[in-house]
């Protein structure tokens, strides 16, 4: 990816892997000016990640209205924002960052998403496998354009197992059963005001035109 959507007003949504009745994985999304990712899942009943460590990722939870951390998936949960579903955000000390003018000033980077079932086997386990203990995972890494490993430039690229991933999900039986996910269809997507964007668009103080803007202002509001 080279380049995401800044402008306000607007939700711009990328590698968002979708399938019909309310399943939803967004690999990479963000409001405005936002220059952190956030990764997030929604779903129906059924999907908790409350057992998932921040140890086994480098980002962090995202904290529901309550101010305790967003892990668990159905977009109707007790607690919750509406919608909000199970979030985790890219740390924000992080450098390239994954998201924004920053992202787009250095040439962009390369999301990775794994959507995997079974365990690693002994070979190709990563290196925190001891902090992986689930039977799937659901897992996101970015590499800036700088450091994007041999591994995903090659015609056959392959996951980077050996790497701690920025989001990670489990998919076990006990978390979040394989059935919650299956029909997938990746979806890039920039959308104009919305649930999140709308509101974020009020909170920002963008409510009023601004004296001598003109469309030239906005072209920066495309993804590549």
């Amino acid at each position: 990816m080279l380049h995401v959507s800044l402008a306000q007003s607007q939700f711009s949504l990328c590698c968002n892997v979708v399938s019909l009745a309310n399943r939803a994985c967004h690999g990479t999304q963000g409001v405005h000016t936002n220059t952190d990712n956030t990764f997030s899942m929604h779903t129906i009943p059924g999907c908790s990640q409350q057992s998932v460590s921040e140890s086994s990722f480098n980002g962090h939870w995202i904290n529901s209205k309550t101010g305790n951390p967003a892990t668990n998936c159905y977009i109707k949960y007790p607690g919750q924002d509406d919608n909000q579903g199970c979030s985790i955000g890219s740390n924000p000390e992080d450098s390239p960052k994954p998201y924004g003018a920053p992202f787009n000033a250095a040439g962009g980077g390369v999301y990775v998403m794994l959507w995997e079932y079974s365990k690693p086997t002994a070979a190709a386990a990563p290196q925190h496998a001891e902090e992986v203990q689930d039977d799937g995972h659901i897992s996101l890494w970015f590499f800036g354009r700088d450091s994007i490993p041999q591994d995903l430039l090659g015609p056959s690229p392959r996951p980077p197992l050996d790497v701690k991933p920025m989001g990670r999900y489990h998919t076990s039986e006990q978390d979040c059963p394989a059935g919650h996910f299956n029909q997938q269809q990746m979806i890039f997507d920039i959308t104009l005001c919305g649930q999140w964007a709308g509101r974020e668009f009020v909170n920002a103080g963008c409510g009023q035109a601004t004296p001598g803007q003109t469309p030239e202002d906005a072209c920066d509001a495309y993804a590549l």
